[in-house]
């Protein structure tokens, strides 16, 4: 209990810390500067959504099962992937930047080079904070988002007071706390004499991640493509300025957003333990209506309370685009119900529907999706996003349907 408690508080801290970060340079950079950080932000997230399918969440399973008592050795061979994959990765940052800067995008290149400098070691905290869960000491994880979220304010507070703030710098910045936070976690996980990088990686502990990522990194990739394709698109028919005004619209989402993703991984061992009960049905429809009931509370407080949020937390930078706040503020409410069906098929231990439902997604935002963004501009990409999910939560439904049926 003590323990979820802890793991509860590391995940409120590092998602507040990119919360914070997120509203501080929305604020304090220009729409075109704030725009470039959020492309580069989006791409980090898809390198991001790879990292933990192909290394976290695999460490996770296997962590506490198969290799606990040759831990040192699992954890050794992990950190030897993560460099592999750093490497690989910031090169091909590194080739982007240089395509961006050629094209005439310097300021989106430059923005590039300091995510590919930085990706390493947010990644590291990333891969970290889940070790200490699989030791079952997430007290560690969560001290070290606090500290990191102090320092991160603190070093963003003093850029802008020395008029350094810039998404390179802020990228900068993310990599120094999160090099920090991984040493401290590191020292605490395991003494780090005996940590010794191996000339090659474990064949069978690589081969164990490769099976179990199989379906995990392309449904993780879809996942990421009916919200985040529009930033890295957007610019084709605009500018980057209309990046930073959906980044901004969704920032203020992201307490909500952020709930319904905890709750999902909450749900999934609920129902499992549920399943079988007579009251299994009741129970499922209990979550399903009250966190879409808590969505739509939140939705009217959008409504009602969306500009003067953003006066709050940005000035005036950002009023003007209340419809499309609106259309991006029905996402809590889907997610709500995403979290709810998508943790009922993970019980019944079928990922497979899950990688089908965001599939079909997928092919509505690269197809339709796209013709709203290029006809509508971004009103047409926040009303892509809200239909992709619609498209999501009609494939669950379909899926939960015919497995009541069968």
């Amino acid at each position: 209990m003590r323990n979820g408690i802890w793991v509860i508080l590391d995940q409120g801290l590092f998602s507040l810390s990119n919360f914070v970060i997120n509203i501080i340079l929305a604020r304090w950079l220009s729409l075109q500067h704030y725009g470039y950080f959020a492309i580069s932000f989006s791409v980090f997230l898809l390198i991001g959504t790879i990292h933990t399918a192909m290394l976290t969440e695999p460490m996770l399973v296997y962590g506490s099962g198969r290799y606990k008592d040759v831990y040192i050795e699992y954890l050794n061979n992990l950190l030897l992937a993560h460099k592999y994959f750093s490497v690989v990765i910031g090169c091909l940052l590194l080739l982007i930047s240089g395509v961006m800067c050629l094209c005439g995008q310097v300021d989106l290149a430059i923005s590039i080079v300091g995510l590919a400098v930085a990706q390493p070691f947010i990644l590291l905290t990333w891969l970290l904070r889940r070790a200490s869960y699989t030791r079952f000491i997430p007290k560690i994880a969560a001290i070290t988002g606090a500290g990191y979220l102090i320092f991160i304010v603190t070093g963003s507070y003093l850029l802008y007071f020395f008029s350094c703030l810039s998404p390179f710098s802020a990228f900068i910045l993310m990599g120094i706390s999160s090099l920090m936070a991984s040493v401290v976690m590191l020292v605490r996980i395991v003494t780090p004499s005996v940590l010794q990088s191996p000339n090659t990686l474990n064949k069978n502990m690589f081969k164990s991640h490769i099976d179990y990522s199989r379906w995990s990194i392309p449904s993780s990739v879809l996942t990421w493509i009916p919200t985040n394709l529009f930033y890295v698109t957007l610019p084709v028919v605009g500018n980057s300025e209309m990046v930073a005004v959906m980044r901004a619209q969704t920032n203020v989402l992201m307490p909500m957003l952020q709930f319904n993703t905890a709750m999902a991984t909450h749900l999934i061992p609920t129902f499992v333990y549920g399943r079988g009960k007579t009251t299994y049905n009741s129970l499922f429809i209990s979550y399903l209506m009250c966190l879409t009931l808590l969505a739509m509370l939140y939705y009217v407080g959008i409504y009602y309370l969306g500009d003067k949020l953003l006066v709050i937390l940005y000035g005036a930078k950002f009023l003007g685009y209340r419809c499309v706040l609106l259309v991006l503020g029905l996402l809590p409410v889907l997610t709500s119900v995403i979290a709810v069906l998508g943790a009922r098929i993970r019980a019944n231990n079928t990922p497979n529907q899950i990688f089908w439902a965001y599939l079909w997604a997928s092919i509505f935002t690269v197809s339709l999706g796209m013709f709203l963004m290029f006809s509508m501009g971004l009103y047409g990409s926040a009303l892509s996003i809200i239909i992709s999910y619609v498209v999501v939560i009609t494939i669950m439904s379909y899926y939960l349907m015919l497995g009541k049926l069968n």
